[in-house]
């Protein structure tokens, strides 16, 4: 059973890094404001606790923070 877990465990991993990267290339990649601030906002929320969860929440306080500073 031990074995069938370490397996698991292992292809769950591979599978959150893969996922977790190709959300990075999609918000390195958005030139599309509109689109961009839609992919930040689903990236807090699918990737919440992880890396690119963290950093989405950085972008969108960035955001709002460069917003609020342009008057809206």
């Amino acid at each position: 059973m031990a074995n069938t877990d370490k397996a698991l465990a292992a292809e769950a991993m591979f599978v959150a890094e893969k996922t977790e990267a190709h959300g990075h290339r999609m918000l390195d990649e958005d030139a599309d404001p509109a689109r961009a601030a839609e992919l930040v906002q689903r990236c807090m929320t699918v990737f919440k606790g992880s890396n690119l969860g963290t950093e989405a929440s950085k972008l969108a306080c960035e955001r709002r923070l460069k917003r609020a500073a342009r008057g809206g």
